[in-house]
């Protein structure tokens, strides 16, 4: 009983320690590629409420991701005041773009 319990646990302590290696390799992989491997998509219509607080969150979530990204803010039919703030917010922070909507028809 007891070598079969020693057995049971050498396998699944095994199998953590290749899934660890993997999951490490496959970070380190994604940090040497080129190019955003996570893309934040924030639609704005018409008059978005908490535009910049919206715009705060992702940039904090890029800021703490172990992988390249960057935000592209699609305007979905804003209003003026709205994409004045989203242009702000990008004139004050990289890796921030604003993409029309007619792109995504």
């Amino acid at each position: 009983m007891e070598m079969t319990l020693v057995l049971i646990t050498a396998v699944f302590g095994l199998a953590a320690l290749v899934e660890c290696i993997c999951g490490f390799a496959c970070i380190r992989a994604a940090l040497k590629g080129e190019g955003e491997r996570l893309v934040i998509f924030i639609p704005v219509s018409e008059k978005t409420e908490d535009a910049e607080f919206i715009l705060r969150q992702a940039e904090d979530m890029m800021e703490r991701s172990y992988l390249p990204c960057r935000c592209v803010i699609a305007d979905m039919g804003a209003d003026e005041e709205t994409l004045e703030i989203c242009r702000r917010f990008i004139s004050e922070h990289g890796g921030f773009e604003i993409a029309s909507g007619d792109r995504f028809s």
